[in-house]
């Protein structure tokens, strides 16, 4: 999509209505609706560009007027995902779709990636609208904000994943089978406290330890190493040595498979069988501190 560098804006500086006739009952009514409706509304040109947006918009996308107004849709990509993870493609967004067909767009459900971080979701259509005297046939997307039930869900996942990994740690006595269970938990627990990555190991009796890393990447999805012996870093080979669960608010690096990695925090916990320590499940660089 060509961004027009001349087009010229038709909105207000705070994302609001067109300076038209702005004392109109009509102009004040729909000023008054954007303000309330329960959820996002943005009015997007042909060309992509972001022409309104009401303040429940902003606020979920993470970006103030000045800054989304200078926006086109290409410029979110990257930053939107689907349900399983997979980056979501600019041509398969619903306001995309209804720029090329012309066509109103069914539901969609899409996680977009604030600036700062923060992985929100929603629901999200879109309808041909046109531009107010430019001629041309825009869209309007409207979106509803999902994020909590989303994360109701993860957490409801990963509890499930970890109630079922406790039994079979019960069941099983094989050290090495204790710690490969806890890659599938693994991660909707990154997902669940928003850690960049995470792992698990066991020692050996060497004193080193064989540790699996698993990284997040964009979505929320992961990817993992296969075990290998490596040198624990300091923090995990403190829970190892002692049992207790440890957490580390300073910079630090952590051992694995793919060399060592630096983070700002971690929280690392052991697994035992019985009283037998087998090894830790560790995670790293979550937004929030641990102990919250």
């Amino acid at each position: 999509m060509t961004k027009l560098t001349d087009r010229k804006p038709l909105t207000t500086p705070e994302g609001g209505l067109p300076r038209v006739n702005p004392d109109s009952t009509e102009a004040r009514l729909l000023a008054r609706i954007l303000e309330v409706v329960p959820g996002g509304i943005v009015q997007v040109a042909a060309d992509g560009g972001i022409l309104r947006a009401n303040r429940q918009a902003q606020d979920f996308l993470g970006l103030a007027w000045d800054r989304l107004s200078a926006r086109f849709i290409t410029d979110f990509e990257g930053e939107t995902f689907h349900e399983d993870g997979r980056p979501c493609a600019v041509e398969d967004y619903p306001v995309a779709r209804c720029l090329t067909t012309g066509q109103a767009q069914p539901p969609l459900t899409l996680g977009v990636r604030q600036p700062e971080g923060d992985l929100r979701w929603a629901i999200f259509t879109a309808l041909p609208f046109p531009e107010s005297g430019q001629g041309a046939q825009g869209a309007v997307v409207t979106f509803v904000d999902i994020t909590d039930r989303k994360r109701a869900e993860v957490r409801a996942r990963a509890h499930a994943q970890l109630l079922d990994t406790v039994r079979m740690v019960h069941s099983r006595d094989d050290a090495g089978a204790v710690v490969a269970i806890f890659h599938a938990p693994l991660a909707s627990l990154l997902e669940l406290t928003g850690s960049r990555f995470g792992f698990v190991a066991r020692p050996l009796d060497d004193g080193s330890a064989e540790l699996a890393l698993h990284a997040r990447i964009d979505g929320g999805a992961s990817k993992g190493k296969t075990l290998e012996p490596v040198p624990v870093d300091a923090l995990s080979q403190r829970v190892l040595s002692s049992g207790e669960p440890a957490m580390a608010e300073d910079p630090g690096v952590l051992g694995g498979p793919w060399g060592r990695v630096a983070r700002q925090r971690a929280a690392v916990l052991p697994l035992a069988v019985g009283e037998r320590l087998v090894g830790v499940v560790g995670l790293a660089d979550a937004r929030n501190p641990y102990d919250h």
